[in-house]
C-alpha cells in the first residue's frame, strides 16, 4: 500500500463503453484520484457518486474503481483501486482468495531461526506456512516468500516477504475480505502493541484463479515511521505458533466485539488527548466485562423489571419537568447492570484465581494497592463524564503524567484480560508477555512536561 504510482489510460462507466482519456493518481496518504480529459456523463448526473468506473491503461491493465465520488466534473475521489480485473458491478467484485503484507508484520512473524554454539551455527528457514482452519467457511496462513543462492562454498537464504493468506472455501464479496483484513489487523495491533496497516493486498477472482488482482485504498501515514522490535511486543507468532490454529479460531470467534474496536481506537488515534484516551479504555473494560462477565445483572432480570416498573410510575407522578422525567427513566434502564468499580474488582479477582499477580508487579510502583488504583480510576471516569466538582482532586488524575500512568495500567489490565479469556493463554506465558510489554512501556516514558488537566 505505500506504493505511489501513475496511470494513463482509458475509462468508461459499464453502461456506456465510450471510453474518456485521463490519468489515474495513487499515494497512500491522499488515496486515489482519477483526472479525466471530459466527462463520464452528462450535467444532470454532476456530483453523483459512481459504484464502478472501468479502465484500460496504456500498458494494456484491467483497471476496476470501486465507490467513486466525483470532486469536479472531470475528477474523481476513488476509494478502491482494483488493478488486474474489470468488475460489472458491484456484486461481482469476489475473491476466492487473498496475500495481504501488513507493517510490522515480518517483525511480529521471522522465519529465521539461528543457533549458535561452539562447535556449530545452525540457521533455519521455514518454508512450510502455518493453516488454521477458523470454521467451515474460512481458512487463514503465514506464508514466507524467499530467494535461496548457493555456491559450493556459500549458502545464501534471502527473505522477501511474510503474508497473511486468506482463503474461503466459496467466492465471498470484497466487503467480507475487507472484514477479515481489518479483524487481522486487530490481531496484530494487540500482538505488537501499537498500529498496523495492509501493505499489500492481492486477490485471486472466483472465474480464474490464477488471475491476481491487485487492491489499494488509502492508509494513513502518521505511523509508517515506527518500527517496533520483538522486545516491545505483547506477543510475538513465535509465542503462539505452536497453538495456531487455537489462537486463531478464538480471536475469530470474538470478531465484531465492542472491546477489541475500543481498544484499537487508542492505537489508532495518536493525537487523542489522554482524557478521550482513558474514557475509552474505560469504555472498552465495561464492554469486555459484559462480555464474560457469568451474571451480567444485579438482580434477576425478572425482579429487576418489576421494580423498574413500580419505580416508572412514581416518577411519572411527580409534577417534574418532562426532560428530568425522561432522564430518570433513562437511567433505570441501565440501573441493574454492574459500576465500573465491581468490574474492575471482578477483573482482579480473575486475574488472582489465574495466579497472574497483576498488582504488585504493575500497580505498586505508583500506587498503594489496586483498591486505590480502582478508587482513582472510578472517580477519574465519574469526574470526566459529570464533571461533579465534589470528587476532590487528590482523589482524581489531575495531571498529565497521572492519567499516562493510569492509561498505560488499564491498557495493561486490558491486555491481560485479551490473552487469559480470550486468547487462551496460559498464565506463567501472559505474565512474561505483560512484563515484556510493561518494560517498553517504561522504555517509552518521556522526560517532557505532562498537561495539568
Amino acid at each position: 500500500m505505500i506504493k505511489e504510482f501513475e496511470c494513463d489510460g482509458i475509462w468508461w462507466l459499464p453502461d456506456k463503453p465510450d471510453g474518456v482519456p485521463g490519468t489515474l493518481r495513487f499515494t497512500s496518504d491522499k488515496g486515489a484520484i482519477l483526472e479525466l480529459n471530459g466527462s463520464l456523463r452528462g450535467l444532470e448526473k454532476l456530483k453523483e457518486p459512481e459504484e464502478i468506473i472501468l479502465g484500460s491503461s496504456n500498458d494494456g491493465k484491467e483497471i476496476t474503481l470501486y465507490k467513486c465520488f466525483e470532486d469536479t466534473f472531470s475528477s474523481f475521489d476513488v476509494k478502491y483501486v482494483f488493478i488486474g480485473a474489470h468488475f460489472q458491478k458491484p456484486e461481482d467484485i469476489k475473491f476466492k482468495n487473498a496475500s495481504v503484507r501488513y507493517l510490522h508484520l515480518e517483525e511480529w512473524a521471522n522465519p529465521l531461526d539461528e543457533k549458535i554454539n561452539e562447535k556449530e551455527r545452525i540457521i533455519k528457514y521455514r518454508l512450510e506456512p502455518f493453516q488454521a482452519d477458523i470454521n467451515d467457511e474460512l481458512k487463514i496462513s503465514i506464508n514466507f516468500r524467499s530467494e535461496y543462492h548457493y555456491s559450493r562454498v556459500e549458502r545464501c537464504i534471502k527473505h522477501k516477504a511474510t503474508e497473511i493468506g486468506i482463503e474461503t472455501f466459496k467466492a465471498k464479496s470484497f466487503e467480507y475480505y475487507r472484514k477479515i483484513i481489518r479483524h487481522l489487523r486487530n490481531f496484530l495491533s494487540l500482538g505488537i502493541g501499537g498500529p498496523t496497516y495492509p501493505l499489500t493486498i492481492t486477490g485471486s477472482t472466483e472465474v480464474n484463479k490464477e488471475k491476481k488482482v491487485k487492491v489499494f485504498y488509502k492508509v494513513p501515514q502518521d505511523i509508517i515511521g515506527y518500527t517496533p522490535l520483538p522486545r516491545d511486543m505483547l506477543f510475538t507468532f513465535e509465542d503462539i505458533s505452536k497453538e495456531f490454529e487455537h489462537v486463531m479460531r478464538r480471536w475469530f470467534e470474538k470478531m465484531g466485539e465492542p472491546a477489541y474496536n475500543l481498544y484499537c481506537m487508542t492505537l489508532y488515534n495518536p493525537s487523542m488527548d489522554f482524557e478521550d484516551e482513558f474514557l475509552t479504555l474505560t469504555k472498552a473494560i465495561e464492554a469486555f466485562h459484559r462480555s464474560i462477565s457469568d451474571r451480567k445483572d444485579r438482580y434477576e432480570p425478572e425482579k429487576y423489571k418489576k421494580l423498574r416498573d413500580k419505580l416508572e410510575d412514581v416518577i411519572k407522578k411527580e409534577n417534574i419537568s418532562a426532560n428530568l422525567r425522561n432522564r430518570l427513566i433513562h437511567h433505570l434502564e441501565y440501573g441493574n447492570q454492574f459500576s465500573l468499580r465491581k468490574r474492575l474488582k471482578q477483573i482482579f479477582d480473575i486475574f488472582k484465581e489465574r495466579s497472574i499477580n497483576i498488582e504488585d508487579r504493575f500497580i505498586k510502583d505508583k500506587y498503594k494497592n489496586k483498591d486505590e488504583f480502582i478508587d482513582k480510576a472510578v472517580n477519574t471516569r465519574n469526574y470526566l463524564t459529570h464533571y461533579d466538582k465534589s470528587i476532590k482532586k487528590d482523589k482524581r488524575e489531575t495531571t498529565g503524567k497521572g492519567f499516562y500512568h493510569l492509561i498505560q495500567k488499564l491498557k495493561i489490565c486490558l491486555e491481560t484480560c485479551f490473552l487469559i479469556e480470550e486468547l487462551g493463554f496460559e498464565p506463567e506465558k501472559v505474565e512474561e508477555s505483560i512484563f515484556r510489554r510493561w518494560e517498553s512501556i517504561r522504555r517509552q516514558w518521556l522526560p517532557f512536561s505532562y498537561p495539568t488537566f
